[in-house]
């Protein structure tokens, strides 16, 4: 009898092992909800970025000794079709982590589904703060740059270049109807003011995304006669508005705050058109590289698994979005939502241009960004007179945030 005792205790020892090491070899799930559909030019570097991030730790051991495994689904773009995505990942395919590239709408709205449900989120493609700051959410992370910094280092190069010429002026505003254009608006105009500037705002335009009717938008900015234009477009978007504004002569004697036009996607479609001296930000991939060994390691990475695809930002934010999460995992030690939460404090990782760090107060990366001035260099637009900045440096004090949230 005892000898049977014995025989199926270890038996028991011999399953229960078997069953820890078949565990550790299950992936660890990530549900991405990305945006394929009529949004390629974000959509398709950000995946190439995911990608390779995930075949560098998968073959370096993985994350607890476990490999990572990336599920896919298309959102449109749409809040309500976002967040059945998130229900549907989470419940039946029983992803350990969310995470997206995204519109701001989309963002928010898995946002709040995942603070109702306990889910670690990290956003990757989306500068709306709202997402961040409107409420307290500690499974929200975002590794991406933020609106309100962008224009904190915009508006400190306008008062660069420009000088007095910035003051006392009359601003107008241009940016798509969705969350993020109102939010960097709004943070814009915040700024101004606080910088002494002492702007009149005199009019805005609010185009629906991808598709702007460039000449009744430019009458209708040039009827305030404006001195300063802040604009913020993306793709198409942008080709139509600065070849329009150069037609109907609006540029002349105007000072443009342009955040978005020097990106490397817009830098792509404007080439040789990319109009000269509007303040903007950037990423000056070639110049940097020679300066920041972790971009060059991935640069040459990604230019080996996708020679015919130029980095994009977008592919850095879904790179580093992956590196965050296994990251986060990693310290907490487990899959577990709230463990991964906690871990989302202050947790550092290393990215494309270095290691970064999660702002414990609202789960924001410090990662770098640069602003110049936009130009034309042998046919090809790009970013001069450049300098750059920190999402922890440029995002403002905490007591800001709060009282975003009507805390104390």
């Amino acid at each position: 009898m005892k000898k049977i005792l014995i025989g199926m205790a270890l038996c028991f020892v011999f399953l229960s092992m078997s069953a820890l090491a078949q565990e550790a070899k299950k992936p660890i799930k990530i549900g991405y909800i990305n945006v394929p559909t009529g949004a390629a030019y974000m959509s398709v570097p950000a995946y190439n970025g995911v990608k390779l991030a995930i075949e560098e730790i998968n073959a370096k051991g993985g994350v607890l000794g476990r490999p990572l495994e990336i599920i896919s689904r298309d959102s449109k773009m749409d809040p309500g079709e976002a967040v059945r995505l998130a229900e549907e990942l989470v419940s039946r395919d029983k992803v350990d982590v969310l995470m997206n590239t995204d519109s701001s709408a989309a963002s928010i709205a898995v946002a709040g589904w995942a603070k109702q449900n306990h889910m670690p989120f990290v956003v990757t493609a989306s500068e709306a703060d709202s997402i961040i700051w409107n409420q307290e959410n500690s499974y929200v992370a975002r590794s991406n740059s933020g609106g309100y910094a962008w224009n904190a280092a915009v508006i400190k190069k306008a008062m660069a270049v420009h000088g007095d010429k910035l003051k006392n002026k009359r601003w107008v505003t241009i940016a798509p109807s969705f969350e993020f254009g109102r939010s960097l608006v709004g943070s814009a105009k915040y700024i101004a003011t606080a910088q002494g500037l002492n702007p009149t705002w005199v009019g805005e335009q609010w185009p629906v995304y991808n598709k702007l009717s460039a000449g009744s938008t430019i009458v209708a900015l040039e009827r305030t006669n404006p001195e300063v234009v802040y604009a913020i477009l993306f793709g198409t978007d942008v080709v139509k508005f600065v070849r329009e504004a150069k037609k109907r002569n609006f540029i002349k004697d105007r000072i443009f705050v342009f955040p978005t036009l020097a990106i490397p996607e817009n830098i792509e479609m404007l080439g040789a058109e990319m109009p000269k001296g509007w303040v903007t930000v950037g990423h000056p991939f070639d110049e940097l590289r020679a300066k920041k060994p972790a971009l060059d390691d991935f640069m040459k990475s990604y230019e080996a698994a996708y020679p015919d695809q130029p980095i994009k930002s977008y592919s850095i934010s879904g790179y580093n979005g992956i590196k965050l999460i296994a990251a986060a995992i990693e310290k907490a030690g487990s899959t577990d939502s709230e463990k991964i939460a906690a871990a989302f404090d202050d947790v550092q990782f290393d990215a494309s241009f270095g290691e970064e760090t999660l702002r414990k107060i609202d789960h924001q990366a410090t990662t770098a960004y640069w602003v110049g001035v936009s130009d034309v260099a042998d046919g090809k637009g790009k970013l001069s007179d450049w300098s750059e900045y920190n999402m922890r440096d440029n995002s403002p004090p905490d007591s800001y945030i709060l009282k975003i949230r009507n805390k104390k």
